[in-house]
């Protein structure tokens, strides 16, 4: 059991099968092509480009790219990732139940654009997605931090969980009994607390 009631339980793929693939996209279509999801009362799209057969945001749920040490010209391998399509039956009701107290979820501005974070805090589990004028969002990816991912620096008290796209997310800090949650980019960290929208502290310096 997860503690909250609107949260499916993981999917089951570990063991990984040959059908485990079938039954995630099964999965996918229930939630992001048979039905319109939204997010704060804006729909919620995804480009429909396809790889492999499937749409392209399918694998950006599902997978993980490793890039050939010796061979760093080619392609990277597209590779299952666990922890992120165990949690693939997560994304939807988590971008449905904006707004909730296991949720905090706020807009930066990075490299031109407008991006969204959904973060289920007790979970750390991440769905990011980029905003658009009309206030509708594309989902870009989600993203597991699990065991390994985790980087602590004992100095400053905050604990780095992913670094992603050059920057580094889930950013979990401890400071004056509040937990906040902070997105490195461009030099800056940004802050926001566990319980508003916004930022409330820079520390570009």
């Amino acid at each position: 059991m997860n503690g909250i009631d609107w949260l499916p339980e993981l999917l089951g793929v570990n063991p990984w099968g040959h059908g485990t693939y079938d039954m995630l996209y099964e999965r996918f279509r229930t939630d992001f092509i048979l039905s319109q999801l939204s997010y704060r009362g804006h729909r919620v799209w995804h480009f429909p480009d396809k790889e492999d057969g499937r749409e392209a945001i399918f694998w950006h749920l599902t997978d993980r790219e490793e890039q050939q040490r010796r061979h760093k010209v080619q392609k990277p391998t597209r590779v299952p990732d666990l922890c992120r399509s165990a949690r693939l039956s997560w994304v939807r009701p988590m971008i449905e139940n904006c707004p909730s107290h296991e949720i905090l979820d706020w807009d930066i501005e990075e490299e031109g654009s407008i991006k969204t974070y959904v973060w289920l805090k007790s979970h750390d589990f991440l769905v990011l997605m980029k905003r658009y004028p009309d206030g509708a969002r594309r989902l870009l990816t989600a993203r597991a931090w699990i065991g390994d991912d985790a980087i602590v620096n004992a100095s400053s008290g905050i604990s780095v969980t992913a670094n992603t796209a050059d920057r580094l997310i889930g950013i979990t800090i401890a400071s004056a009994g509040a937990t906040r949650i902070g997105v490195y980019g461009a030099g800056a960290l940004f802050f926001v607390n566990s319980t508003a929208d916004a930022f409330i502290e820079d520390r570009a310096k």
